[in-house]
C-alpha cells in the first residue's frame, strides 16, 4: 500500500508551537518505515477507532498519518525531544559531550547525563569532572565508583548505610533465628564430615540425615559448609537439598549457584531447582546481576531469565543489551625490535649480529644458532580495557518475553516500552 502522508500548511504555527511547550510534555509516533514525529497529537487522533493521526509537530507543520502505518505511539517531555535533537548532531568530542551532559543535569535527564560522562571517561579516563559526575572516586590510581570502594573495604549497603557483612547479618536475624542457625550448620558440618568417612555405614547416615533437612533456618549452615565444596558431586546435593526446603529462603543460593559454579551441570541443576512460586523472587534477583561486572554472569542471568522472567525485568534487560566490562591486561612499557634465532622478527628477543643473521636465513647454520641474551627484558605493566559486548542472550530474552524485535537498538526498544505501559490509559493511542 501507498504510504500516505498529508502534510498541511499552518497558518498559525507560533500557537501551536505554544501549546506544545507550555504543556511541557509532546507525542512520539514511531512509523512502521523507522521514521519519527514529534509534536502534540489532537484528541481525535488519540481514539483508537480513527483510522488517521494528526500531530501537531514541533516545528509549526500539521501532519496526517494513516493510522495502520504507525508501529507505537509513547508520550515524553519536551526536554527530550530537545535533546533528541542536540544528539543527533553532536560530535564525538569531549568538550561536546561534556557541554551537552551539564545541559542534562540542567534539564533533570540523569541517564542521558550519564550516558555522555560514560562516553567522556572512555575517550579520557583521567577526566576527574566527568569520573567524579559519575559518583567515582580515585583509589591507586583507578577510578571506582563509591560502592566499589566501600565493598573494596568490606562493606556492603544496607538501607542507606554502609555495615560490615556480621553487623548486616546481626540486623537481619532475630536471636532465635541465629541460635537455630548455628546449630543447624554444626549439625550439617559435622554430617558433610561424615560423607568422608571409610566407613560405608557412617557415609549413608550422614547422606540420610542431609536428604531429610528441611528448615529454612538450615540454610544458612548448608551455604557455609557446601557452596563452595571443590567436589561437584558434594555440590550437585547442595542443590538437591535446597530445591526440598520450601519458601524464598532457598531462592538467593539457587540462583547464586546458578550464576556462579565453575561446572555448567551444577550451573543447570541450580536454576531447574528453582520452584515456579518462587519465579518472581528469583527474577529481581537475576535482573540485578545484568549489571555485573563479569560478561559471562550477566549471558548467564539473561538465560536464566528467560526461564523465571515477567514483563517487570524488560527495562533491567533493555539496559543490558551492550555492556561495557573491563579487563586487566599485560603491556611493555617501551619499545624494540629485533630478531629471533630462526631470523624472523621478534619485538623483545636479542638482535643478531649481521653476519650470523645472514648465514642464519641463507641456511648455513642448519642446527640453529645459540644466543646468549644478556639485554634486559622490557618492563610490562598491567593496564585496564574497557569492551561494549553485545549480549545476544539478552536480546533473545527480550524478544520472547515481548513478541518485538529491535535487535540491540536501545532507544527503540525504550520507545516501543514507555508506549507498551502507556497502552493501558484510555487517552493512549494504540495503532
Amino acid at each position: 500500500m501507498v504510504r500516505k502522508i498529508r502534510c498541511i500548511a499552518v497558518m498559525l504555527a507560533v500557537l501551536v508551537s505554544g501549546v506544545v511547550v507550555q504543556s511541557a510534555c509532546a507525542d512520539l509516533i514511531r512509523l512502521g518505515s523507522g521514521g519519527e514525529l514529534r509534536g502534540k497529537m489532537d484528541r481525535r487522533s488519540r481514539k483508537p477507532s480513527q483510522p488517521e493521526i494528526t500531530i501537531n509537530t514541533l516545528s509549526g507543520a500539521v501532519v496526517v498519518v494513516e493510522r495502520e502505518q504507525v508501529q507505537f505511539v509513547t508520550t515524553r517531555p519536551l526536554s527530550v525531544e530537545e535533546y533528541e535533537t542536540r544528539v543527533h548532531t553532536l560530535p564525538d568530542e569531549i568538550d561536546a559531550h561534556w557541554e551537552l551532559a551539564n545541559w542534562c543535569f540542567k534539564k533533570n535527564l540523569k541517564k542521558q547525563r550519564r550516558t555522555h560522562l560514560k562516553r567522556i571517561v572512555e575517550l579520557d579516563p583521567n577526566h576527574a569532572r566527568a569520573q567524579r559526575g559519575l559518583g567515582r572516586v580515585k583509589q591507586n590510581g583507578e577510578w571506582i565508583s563509591h560502592d566499589e570502594l566501600m565493598l573494596r573495604e568490606g562493606y556492603v549497603k544496607h538501607k542507606g548505610r554502609y555495615v560490615t557483612p556480621q553487623q548486616l547479618e546481626f540486623i537481619e536475624l532475630t536471636a532465635t533465628q541465629r541460635e537455630a542457625e548455628r546449630t543447624w550448620y554444626k549439625k550439617i558440618r559435622q554430617w558433610r564430615s561424615w560423607l568422608a568417612n571409610r566407613n560405608r555405614d557412617k557415609r549413608q547416615r550422614g547422606l540420610a540425615q542431609l536428604l531429610s533437612v528441611n528448615e529454612p533456618e538450615a540454610v544458612a549452615g548448608l551455604v557455609r559448609v557446601f557452596s563452595n565444596d571443590k567436589n561437584k558431586e558434594q555440590r550437585q546435593l547442595y542443590v538437591k537439598i535446597l530445591a526440598q526446603i520450601p519458601g524464598a529462603k532457598p531462592v538467593a543460593p539457587l540462583v547464586k549457584q546458578s550464576l556462579r559454579d565453575v561446572d555448567s551441570q551444577v550451573r543447570f541443576s541450580a536454576l531447574n531447582a528453582i520452584p515456579e512460586v518462587q519465579y518472581t523472587t528469583a527474577a529481581r534477583l537475576y535482573a540485578v546481576q545484568l549489571t555485573n561486572k563479569l560478561n559471562e554472569v550477566v549471558r548467564r542471568a539473561a538465560v536464566a531469565l528467560r526461564r523465571v522472567g515477567n514483563p517487570t525485568i524488560v527495562p533491567n534487560l533493555i539496559d543490558a543489551l551492550v555492556t561495557t566490562h573491563a579487563y586487566r591486561v599485560r603491556v611493555r612499557t617501551g619499545n624494540a625490535f629485533s630478531f629471533r634465532t630462526n631470523g624472523s622478527l621478534n619485538p623483545q628477543a636479542t638482535s643478531l649480529p649481521l653476519e650470523v643473521e645472514t648465514k642464519l636465513r641463507t641456511g648455513q647454520y642448519p642446527n640453529g644458532v645459540i644466543v646468549l641474551d644478556k639485554t634486559p627484558r622490557l618492563p610490562t605493566k598491567l593496564v585496564t580495557r574497557r569492551r561494549g559486548l553485545q549480549n545476544v542472550e539478552v536480546l533473545t530474552t527480550l524478544q520472547e518475553l515481548t513478541g518485538q524485535s529491535f535487535g540491540y537498538d536501545a532507544r527503540s526498544w525504550s520507545l516501543w516500552w514507555a508506549s507498551h505501559k502507556s497502552s493501558a490509559s484510555p487517552s493512549a493511542a494504540v495503532p
